[in-house]
């Protein structure tokens, strides 16, 4: 008898718990994206949708748009669940190199993704002239804003670990006025 009633109990917590890790990965949930580092493709004080399951089966990809949050060291007391949306263009194990003309990875060159607005790129490296290359290590990315002038991304605090990620962005509301 005690031992029917102790394994109903746990069959209950059992299913309470999968209920909980379904809603938590299927809601559909948003951020609202509060600087411009991503313009012009994603623009201050649009909410952003957040696929959270995307990467349990499948790892990034570069150029995903991804969310996440700041390793604990890089933040400020105020900021304990600060959250961001930067662009990946560097995969483990990969060297990384921006150029006015592309991307440098591995000695291969790639075009910057067409959301990338080539005036940003063309007034980044006219004002800063960095050439500058990275290494990301095993299980990092390596992210930048799509606005490369205002953007505090990879090239400042480094490579970020994938347990950071939140998820990708799947969509994004218009501007809340």
């Amino acid at each position: 008898m005690r031992r029917a009633r102790l394994l109903i109990i746990c069959s209950a917590l059992g299913s309470v718990l999968t209920l909980c890790l379904i809603t938590y990965f299927f809601k559909k949930h948003y951020v609202v994206m509060r600087s411009p580092v991503m313009e012009p493709t994603i623009t201050s004080g649009q909410a952003l949708r957040v696929d959270r399951s995307i990467y349990i089966n499948k790892t990034p990809q570069r150029f995903d748009i991804v969310v996440f949050q700041f390793p604990q060291e890089d933040r400020f007391p105020q900021e304990e669940s600060f959250l961001s949306a930067l662009r990946i263009v560097g995969l483990p194990g990969e060297s990384i190199q921006l150029r006015s003309y592309g991307i440098k990875v591995n000695d291969r060159i790639l075009p910057y993704p067409d959301e990338i607005n080539q005036t940003n790129i063309n007034m980044y490296f006219a004002r800063y002239g960095v050439n500058e290359e990275f290494y990301v290590p095993s299980n990092h990315v390596f992210l930048v804003g799509d606005n490369l002038r205002v953007a505090k991304d990879s090239r400042i605090w480094g490579s970020l670990h994938m347990s950071n990620i939140v998820g990708r962005i799947t969509g994004a509301t218009e501007k809340k006025r």
